[in-house]
């Protein structure tokens, strides 16, 4: 007699504060924090990436090598362009980052983007947002370490030095160098754990998040190409 074996799909296991990108026709999945938290379980999701092809419906786990993130980072910020996915900034438990890396998704290897100009580089922080466009990358608020140099209106003092920013930098790809462009109109406040998409080649729009005390239901968007904010409630 025939038998009829049913194989349960793979399937990532629960977590959070990860990213998540769309590259080409998928969605990269990468890092978090799971229940089962010790140092074998944060170096190897470090180690690996999720990715899932809504047309099988299937997962599937790649390794990565490369110059990956610090194992046990949470909270980064992402985002993809072309075959590429780009991590910035997280904390592993102890220090918060200012660090960029990029995925190259066709070798699976990771490396650090270096800086021109670290001076101008966004503050080491968490909860910030990213997106992509044209050929830069921009970033946005966040929950991290303020410096001296820094300019105190763009920071939200909590304790011990830390805060929420409403910082905003460009980092141009093909310069490798940071830029703080300057906005008018409705600038947000400094707040973490937003959303800020792309919805079009010159405009974004950022909602809600938190900023120390309150969550923000906001609706924010900013010209990129004149940086001009406009708030619409």
């Amino acid at each position: 007699m025939a038998r009829f074996f049913r194989y349960r799909k793979y399937e990532p296991e629960p977590r959070f504060l990860h990213i998540s990108e769309r590259v080409g026709s998928k969605a990269v999945v990468q890092g978090g924090q799971t229940k089962d938290f010790t140092l074998k379980k944060r170096q190897h999701l470090s180690s690996v990436v999720e990715v899932f092809d809504p047309y099988s419906d299937v997962w599937e786990q790649k390794e990565v090598n490369g110059d990956y993130l610090s194992p046990g980072t949470v909270g980064a910020a992402s985002a993809s362009l072309h075959d590429d996915l780009y991590s910035f900034g997280g904390f592993d438990g102890r220090d918060f980052f200012n660090t960029l890396h990029k995925l190259d998704t066709h070798t699976w290897k990771w490396s650090l983007v270096s800086f021109q100009n670290d001076e101008r580089a966004p503050l080491p922080k968490i909860n910030c947002r990213m997106i992509a466009f044209g050929d830069k990358l921009g970033v946005f608020g966040g929950f991290g370490i303020n410096s001296a140099h820094r300019d105190p209106d763009t920071f939200s003092r909590y304790e011990g030095g830390r805060g929420w920013t409403n910082e905003f930098h460009f980092f141009h790809l093909s310069e490798g160098v940071w830029s703080c462009p300057v906005t008018t109109g409705e600038r947000p406040p400094p707040c973490s754990c937003h959303t800020f998409t792309t919805i079009d080649d010159r405009r974004a729009i950022m909602f809600g998040g938190f900023n120390g005390k309150d969550s923000i239901n906001d609706t924010y968007i900013l010209d990129l190409t004149t940086m001009v904010a406009i708030i619409t409630n």
